[in-house]
């Protein structure tokens, strides 16, 4: 049929040092192997393609109901702050035919 789907991932993540609030922290985007990405917002469709659905997150993980998993931060500059990161994910689908 010549129709290829993918998923993309990106995981929203709070950063928050003792004594401070997750409100007042530091919000960031990384991609699956935890490299630097682009909020959900601004990631584009590559051309030619199209979004089949809107951004999810996923839930079928071992996390809270808001879709947060916590964790001590990998961070040595920040050793006893906390991590509070939820993965989005998305569809898009080509419509290219392949040879």
């Amino acid at each position: 049929s010549g129709l290829s789907s993918f998923q993309d991932d990106v995981f929203e993540n709070q950063l928050r040092i003792p004594g401070s609030d997750w409100p007042n922290s530091k919000l960031f985007w990384t991609d699956v192997t935890g490299e630097e990405a682009q909020s959900k917002e601004d990631i584009m469709c590559p051309t030619g393609w199209e979004w089949t659905d809107i951004w999810t997150v996923d839930l079928n993980r071992a996390v809270d109901e808001e879709g947060y998993e916590y964790c001590q931060s990998h961070s040595y500059k920040r050793p006893m702050s906390v991590e509070m990161d939820r993965l989005w994910r998305s569809h898009y689908l080509s419509h290219c035919c392949f040879a």
